[in-house]
């Protein structure tokens, strides 16, 4: 462990920060994991299988810097979260998975690039340097051409934009305002949202897929995210 001096109140921070690290990395293990059974081919199984290895190797550096912060129970606290998961039912909802998720984790890693803790900051750069590849936004978007393919397709699209948003961490709360002022984040969970939203909209709109409603969203957002979801007609 880095021997940078830190505030003695980002202890528990980061104990929290490594569970939802871990939560977000076991998830992109397990969910590429069970989409193998959707793959066909050799180079599709090898694409997969080298992005869940990247996934694992994260998850075991957030493991070891959970230890190293004097953390225990990580695992049951974990897997608890990972059994609220859900898994994709078809190619289709794998392809609308990942495109969901690939954005989270790009979004949450861009708040942690500068964090005090070099671990961290080291697991973020290492997301947001990997590789993104377009195979499962083309297979959406190709699907979401026919009209009337386009409301499965909508339907697994709100499902994981909602699951994604609720990994991000409560807005405007005194612990997500400490990560900001200790260093740990460089902004909090509102912009985390808010980088996530933008960069899903121009996928969005090429499969002509909008946001879930707004009462189907757990998140507590402010006035300007609210208004970017839809309402449902009284």
């Amino acid at each position: 462990m880095s021997s940078v001096e830190l505030d003695p109140r980002a202890g528990e921070l980061l104990l929290q920060i490594a569970e939802r690290h871990a939560f977000r990395h076991h998830a992109a293990v397990n969910l590429r994991g069970h989409g193998l059974q959707y793959l066909g081919g050799s180079r599709e199984l090898r694409e997969y299988l080298q992005e869940l290895d990247f996934h694992l190797g994260l998850l075991e550096d957030v493991e070891r810097i959970h230890g190293e912060l004097g953390g225990q129970g990580l695992d049951d606290a974990v897997m608890l979260r990972l059994e609220r998961v859900p898994y994709p039912a078809s190619r289709l909802e794998l392809s609308c998975c990942l495109s969901v998720t690939r954005r989270g984790e790009r979004a949450a890693a861009k708040s942690y690039v500068e964090c005090v803790h070099p671990g961290f900051a080291d697991v973020a750069r290492r997301v947001l340097e990997a590789e993104r590849g377009t195979r499962e936004e083309d297979i959406l978007v190709d699907f979401c051409r026919h009209e009337d393919q386009r409301a499965i397709a909508q339907e697994y699209w709100s499902r994981w934009i909602r699951l994604s948003l609720g990994s991000v961490g409560r807005i405007g709360t005194r612990t997500d305002q400490l990560t900001v002022e200790l260093g740990l984040r460089d902004r909090p969970a509102e912009e985390v949202i808010r980088m996530f939203l933008d960069d899903l909209e121009p996928l969005g709109q090429a499969c002509k897929l909008s946001l879930p409603p707004l009462d189907e969203v757990e998140a507590e957002l402010p006035e300007d995210l609210r208004s970017r979801f839809p309402t449902r007609k009284a």
